[in-house]
C-alpha cells in the first residue's frame, strides 16, 4: 500500500527494528518469535525467554542487546483476558535481570 495507508492488515507481533541490514534482522527475529512463541500464548515465561534470547548469538541478530551503541533497558509484558489487566516488568536486559511481581487490575467490563 501508499505510505500513510492504514488500511493494510494490523501488525502482528513481534513489531521489532533494527538500523543494521534492516531486512535480515527483521527476518531472523520474526522467524524466531514463531518458532519459539505458541501462537495465542501468554505466558509470560515464553515471551522472557524470546526477549531475552541471544540467537544466533550476542549480536545485531539477537533480540536481546548488549552494544553500546543498541542494548535491551527493559521488558514489559502485558495482556488482557475476560477480567484482568496483567503487567509483568523486568526493569533491564531480560536474560539478566529478575522481573518485578507481576501487576493485575480488575477490568471494569469484566464478564462474570
Amino acid at each position: 500500500g501508499k505510505q500513510g495507508d492504514l488500511s493494510r492488515e494490523a501488525p502482528r507481533p513481534p513489531l521489532t527494528s533494527s538500523s543494521f541490514r534492516s531486512r535480515e534482522v527483521v527476518a531472523h527475529r520474526l522467524a524466531l518469535f514463531q518458532r519459539q512463541v505458541p501462537p495465542g500464548s501468554a505466558d509470560p515465561a515464553v515471551y522472557r525467554a524470546y526477549h531475552g534470547s541471544h540467537i544466533p548469538e550476542r549480536n545485531a541478530f539477537a533480540v536481546c542487546k548488549h552494544h553500546p551503541e543498541a542494548h535491551t533497558v527493559s521488558f514489559s509484558h502485558i495482556w488482557v483476558d475476560a477480567r484482568q489487566a496483567h503487567y509483568v516488568y523486568t526493569p533491564g536486559a531480560p536474560c539478566s535481570v529478575e522481573a518485578l511481581p507481576p501487576q493485575t487490575l480488575a477490568r471494569k467490563d469484566a464478564v462474570s
